[in-house]
């Protein structure tokens, strides 16, 4: 199904039609990738035969991905902007920060030559405050910064200043801190369920929203005339907090 939707990015005709032209690869991958996650995880009916739950999937996925696309494009152009606004190209916050939404632009004031200066900054929280502010308790949130982390050591290209890094842009990781850091997450998610994983990746990965992961993890299940939206965040914290229950009893062993 994956497969299906990245036909459409190739060639010029494809990629214009899927709304991806404007993107860049690693944009339109990333608009790819959450489209087809919600696709993959949206509850179909049992009496579907496998070709029509595979058509109804590439559906959901292809009329997602105009959705999502457009939601990459906002974190593009936020990026772009605190790129010119700060004059920082290497620290600037990945995509799937910006999607979460715990990145903004703010001032800060100084004193330059006896004299007061507004200067445009980044503030962004942790991990761990993003997961608190979702429900997901402190004692265990601090296992999604480790990671998150992991996830960012084992990107081979330009890596940012997330989760304190501090290489800044247009760096590549060591080959040996990769391999690390990739036998640290395939360790670290031995013990998930298929619902953690989605939601882990989903959530703290890709930066969907909350109260997409949970609809994409209990469908409708939980909606209700009033209040759907907040079931469907209290669905994905109690799913990423039973997740990263299990991860930080690894990193606690390795720590």
């Amino acid at each position: 199904m994956i497969k299906s939707i990245k036909k459409e990015t190739k060639g010029k005709a494809g990629r214009k039609a899927s709304g991806l032209r404007d993107l860049s690869p690693e944009a339109a991958r990333l608009a790819i990738s959450r489209a087809a996650l919600r696709a993959i995880e949206t509850p179909l009916p049992a009496d579907l035969s496998v070709a029509a739950q595979q058509a109804r999937r590439a559906e959901i996925a292809r009329v997602g991905l105009k959705r999502e696309a457009n939601l990459v494009r906002g974190a593009v152009a936020l990026q772009q902007t605190a790129i010119k606004a700060t004059g920082m190209s290497g620290g600037v916050p990945t995509l799937e920060r910006l999607l979460r939404d715990d990145v903004s632009m703010a001032s800060l004031q100084t004193v330059e030559d006896g004299e007061f200066a507004i200067r445009p900054v980044m503030r962004s929280k942790t991990m761990q405050e993003v997961l608190v502010g979702c429900g997901v308790e402190r004692a265990v949130a601090w296992a999604g910064e480790e990671f998150i982390a992991d996830v960012e050591r084992a990107t081979i290209g330009r890596l940012t200043a997330s989760y304190g890094e501090g290489l800044g842009g247009a760096a590549t990781a060591e080959p040996l801190r990769v391999l690390q850091a990739l036998d640290r997450l395939g360790r670290a998610q031995e013990r998930l369920t298929r619902k953690e994983r989605v939601a882990v990746w989903g959530f703290l990965v890709l930066g969907m929203s909350a109260t997409d992961v949970g609809w994409a993890l209990v469908g409708n299940a939980l909606a209700k005339p009033k209040g759907g939206e907040r079931d469907m965040r209290t669905a994905t914290a109690l799913v990423v907090e039973a997740a990263l229950e299990r991860m930080a009893v690894f990193y606690k062993s390795v720590a």
